[in-house]
C-alpha cells in the first residue's frame, strides 16, 4: 500500500538559513513527500526525490502561470504535476495563502507553519492582514514553535483551536565529554555570535555586552554572518575598540556551524524588538543547534527563547536591551565553567526528547493523519492562554 502524500509548498528551495524546514520534508517516513517551489535555490543540498519549481518554466508561461493564479486562484503548474496529494503543508504564512487556491482545487487539508517574520513583520501589513483573514478562515491548522508565536497567531485573528505548538527539530549528531576538551580554555573563553545582521538579532547589544565583559575576563568573539547591518557591525567594532578580540567571517553551512559551535564555550544570542516592531517571532533555531552540541546559551527572554532556552536550565537570560545584565551574565558564563557544562547536558536533553527530528518527525505525521480526519481530535499542546 502507497503511502499519503506530502506536498510542500514553500518560496525558495531551499535557502540555506531556512534548512529546518528540510527536517519536517525528511524526517516523516509515514507520508511521500513532494516540494513545490516558487524558486529553486541549493537543490543539491537538500535533495528529495521529487521537486518542482516554477523555474523550470520559460518567462512567458510564469506569466501565463501567474494569470492562472490570479484569475483562478491556484497555479496550474503545480496543479498538473501533483499526483493525488493527501494534504498540504505550507511553509510560512505568506506561502499558507498562496496554497489555498491548491487545497480547494484538490479538497484536501491544509496545514501552514509560521516561523516568526510572517507575523511580526508582514502581520502589521493590511494587505497581509486581509490575506491571513482568509487563510485563517479556511485553512485546517497552523503551526507555531512555540507558545508565543501561537499566541501572537491568536493576536492577528487566528482560531485558538486550529492552533498547534509543535517545536522545530534537528538531527542529533553523537556528541560526548570528549567536546569539553576540544573546548579546553587556551585563548580564553571563546563567544560565539551567529546570525543574519539586523537589529532584532540583536548583533549590537552582543557587541557591547561582548566589549564590557572582555574587560574583565580573556575572552574571544567569533562572528558568523552578514546582512543588511554588516557595515555598521564593522563600525561598531572599531568605535568599540575589540577588533582584536573579535573573528568573522561570512555565513557557512550547517556542518560547518556545528563545528563553529563544538569548538566554542559560549552561545550568544540577545535577539529583541527592532525598531520597526519585527521580532523573532519564536525563536532562533540556531539556540537547537548550539544545544544539540552542549552548548551554553546567554541570551534574551525575547519571544520563544524561554521555550527552546530556559533560564537556569541551559541558559542565562536577561531582558531585551538590557545590556548590563547580558554582559552579567556573560561574566558568569565565562567564570563558572562548571555551570556551562551543566548547562550543556541539560541543553542536549532537552533537544534530544523534544526537538529531535527522530521523535519530532512521528509527531508531525500524528498531525498530518489527525488532520486527514478531524483537525479538532489532535492531542498536540495547544498554547497557553497565561
Amino acid at each position: 500500500m502507497s503511502k499519503p502524500i506530502a506536498a510542500h509548498f514553500v518560496q525558495d528551495y531551499l535557502i540555506a538559513t531556512t534548512q529546518w524546514i528540510y527536517g519536517q520534508i525528511r524526517a516523516n517516513a509515514e507520508f511521500t513527500p513532494i516540494v513545490l517551489a516558487r524558486h529553486k535555490v541549493n537543490p543539491e543540498a537538500f535533495p528529495v526525490d521529487k521537486l518542482y519549481s516554477m523555474d523550470e518554466l520559460p518567462a512567458w508561461q510564469r506569466a501565463l502561470d501567474e494569470l492562472h493564479f490570479r484569475t483562478r486562484g491556484y497555479s496550474r503548474f503545480f496543479a498538473q504535476r501533483l499526483q493525488k496529494p493527501s494534504l498540504i503543508h505550507a511553509h510560512f504564512g505568506h506561502i499558507g495563502f498562496k496554497a489555498l487556491g491548491l487545497a480547494r482545487r484538490f479538497n484536501i487539508p491544509l496545514i501552514t507553519s509560521f516561523y516568526g517574520y510572517d507575523v511580526s513583520a508582514l502581520g502589521r501589513n493590511p494587505r497581509y492582514r486581509k490575506r491571513y483573514a482568509q487563510l485563517f478562515a479556511e485553512g485546517n491548522l497552523f503551526l507555531a514553535e512555540g507558545p508565543h508565536l501561537a499566541k501572537s497567531l491568536a493576536e492577528l485573528g487566528c482560531p485558538r483551536e486550529k492552533i498547534r505548538v509543535f517545536h522545530l527539530g534537528v538531527d542529533l549528531i553523537p556528541i560526548d565529554d570528549r567536546i569539553y576538551t576540544t573546548r579546553a580554555a587556551d585563548i580564553g573563553t571563546r563567544v560565539l555570535f551567529a546570525a543574519t545582521f539586523t537589529e532584532k538579532k540583536g548583533w549590537a547589544d552582543a557587541l557591547r555586552a561582548f566589549a564590557r565583559a572582555s574587560r574583565q575576563v580573556q575572552m574571544r568573539l567569533r562572528l558568523i554572518g552578514g546582512g543588511e547591518d554588516e557595515d555598521l557591525v564593522t563600525k561598531a567594532i572599531r568605535e568599540l575598540g575589540i577588533e582584536s578580540l573579535v573573528d568573522r567571517s561570512g555565513y557557512v553551512t550547517h556542518d560547518e556551524l556545528l563545528r563553529e559551535m563544538m569548538a566554542s564555550d559560549i552561545f550568544l544570542q540577545p535577539s529583541r524588538t527592532a525598531a520597526n516592531g519585527n521580532t523573532e517571532g519564536g525563536a532562533p533555531v540556531t539556540l537547537i543547534d548550539a544545544q544539540s552540541v552542549k552548548l551554553a546559551i546567554c541570551a534574551t527572554s525575547h519571544a520563544d527563547i524561554p521555550e527552546v532556552a530556559p533560564h537556569g536550565v541551559s541558559s542565562l537570560l536577561s531582558p531585551e536591551g538590557d545590556v548590563e545584565l547580558l554582559s552579567e551574565n556573560l561574566l558568569r558564563l565565562a567564570r563558572d565553567p562548571q555551570l556551562r557544562r551543566q548547562f550543556g547536558e541539560n541543553g542536549r536533553a532537552r533537544i534530544e526528547a523534544e526537538y529531535n527530528w527522530s521523535i519530532q518527525g512521528p509527531r508531525l505525521a500524528t498531525i498530518y493523519k489527525s488532520c486527514l480526519t478531524d483537525p479538532s481530535s489532535n492531542s498536540m499542546k495547544i498554547y497557553d492562554m497565561e
